[in-house]
């Protein structure tokens, strides 16, 4: 349900309830529970996403990490070599 429906069905209601000055009628309360439905809705979308975001960075970093402990043997290997050159 959009916010301009809520608050159109929210106004009638409110109405409704200074006028009669009784408990809110039961549309009240539906309007406002299918509200937050779905922001709650909407809301778990959202963790799922960010949470898949961040499992697809996690691997990403580990496999980041997994080359440089593959390349850092590498690396030490190439300066050795390089300050044996200037040696000479």
């Amino acid at each position: 349900m959009k916010m301009n429906q809520l608050t159109k069905a929210l106004d009638g209601d409110s109405a409704e309830l200074r006028d009669n000055q009784h408990f809110p009628s039961v549309r009240y309360f539906q309007v406002h529970f299918e509200y937050l439905h779905e922001i709650i809705r909407d809301l778990k979308t959202q963790v799922d996403t960010a949470n898949q975001q961040i499992m697809e960075m996690q691997t990403q970093l580990q496999a980041v990490k997994q080359q440089e402990v593959i390349l850092k043997p590498n690396h030490q290997e190439q300066r050795s070599r390089h300050s044996k050159m200037r040696q000479r």
